[in-house]
């Protein structure tokens, strides 16, 4: 038999995009029916302690399905559920939802709760069985009670969309946070956390809450998105809704910095330099910019999310001044990597004040000379108009040189131009698209791009 497929229907909504329309036809439950459901929640959760759920661990995979049927009209819950998917899913007998639906039936009141999940799922979403979501919660809200996260995410669901029920943003937040009592991560988990976040930033039926939206949110970025923790330092860097607190916001950015994220380095060398929530500290300031130059100039500069390890970088200066001078006296005399680095000086006002033009000045005259770091940042500040007129024209000219140098980002930003065929620059290429991201296959995201073509051109 195979493996047991867990709620693989093809009609499990991906929700981020949802038919409204088809949502507001869906008929909503009666006041009678709703009351009927906190009856039996209720019911529930005051004997969940006492019923003995059956053990779902016993591995009859690998057992043929006579021997699955004949433990099943034995009364065994296990084979009974394992029966239900057989027929559900047409597993080494013929497909047959209604004998699956009796089986299903069968384990779950014996308490199988993943039978009873199933039997939601045939209720509500299933494309042979009409729509009923009353009997649906009548087997979702017991699964959920007795653990089931899928089961409480579902609910969850149906409460914050409204489908079939009135929408109650309340109901949907205390079903969503019953996720949370998980040890593992999954994608029920974190799509449970994503609304939950959603509840309280925006206050959908609650209170407005932005703190516990970033309690929330970290816990979320806990579960494997490590790249939203600088999201969530940069609120309480700046005081966004929040209380600016540099007990939240420089661990966080220091945790980043294990993943060599040069932006949340430079942020800590604001932090000590300018004496940001703690006091100036010029020699910590000194690390944290050096390690972060040296990990945004030997690193792939890319979307993608590279694990590596922090370096316990010594800077040779002894203060901002002293390399203020260093590199301005080199630059002056033409050494080019000296040149890129004074721009960033001028531009973070680090032994120096804040000059965006000169800052500028010396990007340009860097990025002229072939630094391909320089020739980088000076495409992205042309595209996102970060101290100079936004034009992705001059973008795109400065990521094809530092592209043709080996800059791998560039070249995938070059493949991106081509593919989108971003504004007036350049028309979409696939050719040229596919040609520039192959150079820099060892991105996964290029490898997706690269897919994406080929399957647009065969269907």
């Amino acid at each position: 038999m195979k493996k047991f497929r867990k709620h693989d229907y093809p009609i499990l909504r991906d929700r981020k995009e949802i038919d409204i329309d088809a949502i507001n036809e869906i008929p909503k439950l009666t006041l009678v029916q709703m009351e009927e459901l906190k009856e039996l929640k209720r019911r529930w959760e005051e004997t969940a302690s006492e019923y003995r759920l059956e053990d779902n661990s016993i591995d009859l995979f690998c057992i043929n399905i006579s021997e699955i049927q004949l433990m099943a009209q034995q009364g065994d819950a296990q084979a009974q559920f394992l029966l239900g998917q057989s027929y559900e899913y047409g597993d080494d007998v013929d497909e047959n939802i209604d004998l699956a639906y009796k089986w299903y039936v069968s384990a779950a009141e014996k308490n199988h709760i993943t039978a009873m999940s199933c039997l939601g799922d045939l209720l509500y979403m299933n494309i042979n069985y009409e729509m009923d979501i009353y009997r649906a919660l009548q087997w979702y809200i017991p699964a959920a009670i007795l653990g089931d996260i899928y089961s409480r995410y579902i609910i969850g669901n149906i409460f914050f969309y409204g489908e079939g029920v009135e929408k109650n943003y309340r109901e949907a937040l205390n079903w969503y946070v019953g996720t949370i009592d998980s040890k593992e991560n999954s994608y029920y988990q974190d799509s449970a956390l994503e609304k939950i976040m959603e509840i309280y930033y925006k206050g959908l039926g609650v209170k407005k809450d932005v703190e516990k939206a970033l309690f929330y949110h970290e816990i979320y970025a806990n579960c494997g998105h490590h790249s939203e923790k600088k999201y969530i330092a940069d609120m309480y860097y700046e005081g966004i809704e929040v209380p600016r607190r540099a007990e939240k916001y420089i661990p966080l950015y220091e945790e980043m910095s294990e993943f060599e994220d040069s932006e949340a380095e430079y942020k800590l060398a604001d932090i000590y330099y300018h004496g940001i929530g703690v006091k100036a500290d010029e020699k910590k300031a000194l690390d944290w910019y050096e390690r972060a130059f040296f990990d945004n100039t030997n690193r792939i500069k890319g979307h993608i999310f590279l694990e590596g390890k922090s370096k316990n970088i010594k800077s040779e200066f002894t203060s901002f001044v002293e390399m203020f001078d260093y590199y301005n006296s080199k630059a002056n005399s033409g050494e080019v990597k000296a040149q890129y680095r004074l721009s960033g000086l001028y531009y973070r006002g680090y032994g120096t004040s804040v000059d965006i033009d000169l800052g500028y000045i010396w990007l340009l005259k860097a990025a002229e000379n072939g630094d391909i770091d320089a020739q980088y940042e000076l495409a992205e500040r042309y595209r996102y108009g970060e101290g100079v007129e936004k034009s992705l024209d001059i973008a795109f000219q400065w990521y094809m040189k530092a592209a043709k140098q080996g800059d791998e980002m560039a070249q995938f930003q070059v493949g991106e131009f081509y593919y989108h065929g971003d504004g007036t620059v350049v028309p979409i290429d696939y050719e040229k698209a596919i040609f520039w991201y192959k150079k820099v296959s060892n991105l996964e995201i290029a490898e997706f791009r690269i897919h994406d073509i080929f399957e647009e051109r065969n269907s």
